[in-house]
């Protein structure tokens, strides 16, 4: 669904950054208010309920981040929040299952964990339904509908996959997960989820969560689908070995639903305490514990993450990140500015990561030595060692490189970017295999380092039947 919006703000010349994340700021606050439309309506909360929660989201490092990110995350989490709504709603027939099933089914083309997310939605409505002592027939054919509408939407996906990748499956799994040692990925992603958890201080908060079963009105329901989506948020992270982008972006979908329960347990605190205390007064202390520990949490992270570009918990800092983007972006345009050749959009060039180079190169041919655009590389077996990069294990070899004939590659182990260009020794080690290519910089000026040492020069390897052609350019 996001690859579909940034086409049509492409169909429409609206420029895909911008858009991308005007997008993703309406979608947060989206976010915030299907949250607390769920708490309001199921967890009999309060006014002072209702600014916890939304504070919670408002002060954490990662809801922050991922609201002006770019990517798909805010879209996944939006539409999980708004199919949870959904399914708690009272059944309303046909509108109702026509509307549910919409919304399930478009978080399934958002992310493939949408379709687990989107069964146990379904599974919990119908068997809710089965529960009831006065069942209704419109009841059952609206869950039928919605059922089958997801159903359809998911099918013709899959339909599409096979014709498209020749799999049910994307290639970024395989690129991610296929033939990745599941131990590696475990330990990696208990390492992920417990810098999660710490980071925000959440392993003190978590004793809150068993204080909502003391609810006296015994609300069950509405803890299952939502207990049961974490859940599976959580263990997918782990299974699948985590992430490597800044912040913990895997986890922004479990967020919102982890914030409503901890808030209902602080309500629930609250009402269980009234009689020797006053109500307000244990909720805004409990609150201001839940929001100063996130709140501290996230300004420790970002404090270091938004100067400095060394990893975090295993993960890029956002300014590591948002360097590389722009350094790329600097490069690319710089490059397409070069390439004043008629058929410059059919040149093969291979990047790392899919490539923000390639991006605002505008190329159409794009080698991706990561293997996102590429079922060979992505069905690859490797041997992580002490690699911690997960989600970008997998890198094309040399060889498979050049059998695709590249024009320019800026791939790792071959594009440098520094004060200065390549070293001979370094330059003679890279064409010594690449050996009817040549080394070209493009000078600008870059990020700086973390010690304050400005990028200079951006550097890859041009074939030399291709070098001529491209005015103004100078190889090394």
């Amino acid at each position: 669904m996001w690859t579909l919006y940034i086409a049509l703000l492409h169909l429409l010349k609206i420029n895909p950054e911008t858009g991308a994340n005007s997008a993703n700021l309406v979608l947060a606050f989206g976010v915030i208010f299907q949250s607390l439309k769920i708490l309001e309506k199921y967890f009999d909360t309060t006014v002072l309920g209702k600014i916890i929660l939304s504070l919670f989201l408002v002060l954490n490092g990662t809801f922050i981040v991922w609201t002006t990110g770019g990517l798909e995350s805010m879209l996944f989490t939006f539409l999980i929040m708004w199919g949870l709504k959904t399914t708690l709603d009272v059944n309303t027939g046909i509108r109702w299952g026509v509307k549910n099933g919409l919304i399930w089914g478009l978080c399934i083309l958002t992310r493939p964990e949408g379709a687990v997310l989107a069964a146990i939605a379904g599974i919990w409505k119908f068997t809710d339904y089965l529960l009831m002592k006065d069942k209704k027939t419109f009841e059952f054919k609206s869950i039928l509908l919605s059922g089958l509408i997801m159903g359809t939407i998911f099918l013709s996906h899959n339909i599409f996959r096979i014709i498209y990748y020749g799999s049910i499956l994307p290639n970024t799994w395989y690129a991610k997960i296929y033939e990745i040692p599941l131990d590696f990925r475990i330990s990696h992603g208990l390492y992920y989820f417990s810098s999660f958890i710490f980071n925000y201080n959440l392993q003190y908060l978590l004793l809150f969560i068993p204080a909502a079963f003391l609810s006296e009105n015994r609300k069950w329901k509405p803890f299952f689908p939502l207990t049961a989506a974490v859940l599976f948020l959580t263990g997918n992270i782990v299974v699948s070995g985590g992430d490597f982008m800044a912040m913990h972006r895997l986890f922004l979908p479990a967020l919102p639903i982890a914030g409503i329960l901890l808030v209902h347990s602080i309500i629930t605190i609250q009402k269980n305490l009234t009689h020797k205390y006053s109500g307000h007064l244990v909720t805004i202390t409990l609150g201001c514990i839940l929001l100063l520990s996130d709140a501290y949490g996230s300004f420790t992270v970002l404090k270091k993450g938004i100067f400095f570009e060394k990893t975090q918990y295993r993960m890029e800092s956002v300014a590591g990140m948002v360097h590389f983007v722009r350094d790329r972006e600097i490069a690319g345009k710089k490059l397409k500015r070069l390439l004043e050749i008629t058929n410059q959009k059919n040149l093969k060039i291979a990047v790392g990561g899919a490539g923000a180079i390639s991006y605002f190169l505008e190329s159409s041919y794009i080698i991706d030595s990561f293997g996102l655009n590429d079922p060979v590389t992505a069905r690859k077996k490797v041997k992580p060692g002490k690699f911690y990069k997960a989600g970008h294990l997998k890198q094309a070899s040399w060889k498979y490189l050049k059998s695709k004939n590249p024009d320019i590659l800026c791939s790792p182990g071959i594009a440098t970017i520094g004060e200065k260009p390549p070293s001979v020794k370094y330059a003679r080690r890279v064409l010594q295999y690449w050996r009817h290519y040549k080394y070209f910089c493009l000078a600008e000026k870059y990020s700086s380092t973390d010690t304050g040492r400005r990028r200079n020069y951006y550097c890859c390897i041009i074939r030399d039947d291709v070098a001529p052609e491209i005015k103004r350019i100078k190889p090394l």
